[in-house]
């Protein structure tokens, strides 16, 4: 993936992955947005599938995501 392209960076707040890490993640990425799923593991589009759909079909339809001020 290209640093500059746009990305959904989704994370539950009871994941493996801590949320430091995945944050950190995002961070490098100026045109990402960062979404944290309470009360998820790391089974979140099979937890909450239902937000997860509407959360990321959002994003899909997003004509442009401007990148984030350092």
């Amino acid at each position: 993936m290209h640093p500059g392209a746009p990305a959904l960076i989704v994370a539950g707040d009871g994941n493996v992955i801590t949320l430091t890490h995945t944050a950190a993640i995002y961070c490098h990425l100026p045109r990402a947005q960062f979404w944290v799923v309470p009360n998820s593991g790391h089974s979140t589009p099979v937890e909450h599938a239902n937000e997860f759909n509407r959360k990321t079909d959002a994003f899909f339809q997003t004509r442009a995501i401007p990148a984030r001020p350092h």
